[in-house]
This record gives structure tokens, sequence and C-alpha cells, in this order.
């Protein structure tokens, strides 16, 4: 399932019940380049995305004004494993996991955006993580080089929440925002804005600016421009960029969601 593009290609529910997308016993499929919106699963679970028993890989696809019991954006359980790559996760509303939510389940979620989702009556504005799959119930969220920002949730865990025997691993992300970052869980080498123990994590704003793919661009002073974990290239980013110049991500990898070049960068920045 893909489009080449996801300003144009639309799959709105219009508000009506269920789910935009449900993956039930589903392997092998990847959900590309769409917008997904306008889902409600009020009562029940998953408004945007459904999976159950499924590992899709979801890449490149805008997942917004979604809302449902849990999961407003996403919803994954019942041993499913997801891939969430190159995406943005924005605008969606849960009682929790408003952006995302995974019980009993194993994701996987890289170099997206997840914004303004509110969890209106408990935690997990951004995610929720709860327990991993049935086979391995210690098996980790994977939460790696997002920008978690200007998420509310009611409880606890504006940006990500973690639940009963949840265990997210998350590392080079920035999780700012409205109110406490992180509940029950810990990270490395993250601007946090409730500062947080580990090793690597900053406090320092992260300076934002708008660029021509979205509002998280990295200014040139930004602290989290080489604040990273590892190199650029071992993260497979080093073709991507957080600045709105254009310039790759080379050495140690940035904090954050990075952008692909596009001929839109701003290149006389010099001049």
């Amino acid at each position: 399932m893909a489009s080449e593009d996801r300003d144009t290609t639309i799959l709105d529910a219009q508000d009506n019940a269920g789910h935009v997308i449900r993956c039930n016993n589903v392997h092998n499929l990847t959900i590309e380049g769409l917008t997904i919106e306008g889902g409600d699963s009020y009562s029940a679970t998953g408004g945007g995305i459904h999976c159950a028993s499924s590992s899709p890989v979801t890449r490149g696809n805008t997942i917004n004004q979604n809302r449902a019991e849990d999961g407003g954006g996403i919803f994954c359980g019942n041993n499913s494993s997801p891939t969430i790559i190159n995406s943005t996760i924005s605008g969606n509303s849960a009682r929790y996991g408003a952006g995302t939510s995974c019980a009993e389940s194993s994701l996987t979620i890289e170099n997206c955006i997840i914004s303004d989702n509110m969890a209106y009556y408990d935690g997990g504005g951004g995610l929720y993580c709860g327990r991993g799959t049935f086979s391995d119930p210690s098996s980790p969220a994977t939460i790696v080089n997002n920008t978690i920002a200007s998420n509310i949730a009611g409880d606890s865990g504006g940006g990500i929440c973690r639940g009963p025997s949840g265990r997210p691993f998350i590392i080079n992300c920035i999780i700012w925002g409205k109110g406490e970052e992180l509940s029950g869980c810990s990270a490395t080498y993250c601007c946090i804005e409730d500062l947080e123990k580990g090793e690597g994590n900053i406090q320092n704003a992260p300076m934002f600016v708008t660029g021509p793919l979205g509002e998280y661009y990295l200014h040139p002073l930004s602290p989290c421009i080489d604040a990273g974990s590892q190199p650029a290239a071992d993260a497979d980013l080093d073709s991507k960029t957080t600045q709105t110049d254009g310039k790759p991500d080379t050495g140690t990898v940035d904090m954050g969601r990075h952008y692909p070049v596009t001929e839109d960068d701003d290149r006389g920045s010099d001049l």
C-alpha cells in the first residue's frame, strides 16, 4: 500500500466509527506515502492504524487528527511488531497513548515527528509503551532519533509513558513540550525538558526552526547537533539533515528527526 505523495493521497475516515487502516494477522505489508486521518475508534483502539498480530512497515506517512480510547494515531497489540519510520504523528487524541500505543507488542519507531497529541485522561501524550510480545514479554519498544514535542497528557508522561511491564529503549531523541515528558522510563543521549538522569542527556532548549518540510529543524547553534550516541553514518542518517541549509549530518549524529535534503533548502545563508 503505497503512494508517491502523502500530501495528495489522503485516507480520510471523516470521523466515522472504526479505524482508517486495520491490520489483523498481516505481515510483509508496507504502508507508505499516505495521509491517514479522521479515524474515530473512540471507545476502542487504534483510530488511524490498528495492528493485531501484525508486523507492517509504516514509512513516510502523516497520521493526524484521529482519536480512540487507546492509541489515537496507532495502536499495536496482540503480539504485533510494527516498524514506523520517517513519519509524522500529530494532532491525535486518546485516553492514553494519543500518538502511539503498544501493548503486548514490540514497536520500533525511528526518525519520526510525534507532536501535538493529547492523552486527555491518562498518560502518554506522544507514546504509551506496555509490555512486550507474548513470546518475549521483556522485549522493548525501540524509540530512536525522534522529535517528540508539544504533546499533552492528563496524568503523566506528556512525551512517553511506560505502562505495566513496559520496557522502552529511548535514545537520540528530543522530548520537549508541555509538562512531565517521561513517566516510568529513562532515556540516554536525549534532549529532555524535564531533565532525566541518563548518559548523554541534556536539558538545553533544542532551538527549533521552521524549514522546507516542517517546524522541527534545528538552528545551527542548537545543542542537539552532534550530541547523539554514535556516528551519523552508523545510524544511516548521514544523507539526511536536521538543518535548514540542507547540510548532511556528519560526524556524531544529531538528536531528533532528520529530514531529506530538498531543493528548497536555504543554501544562500552564507551570502
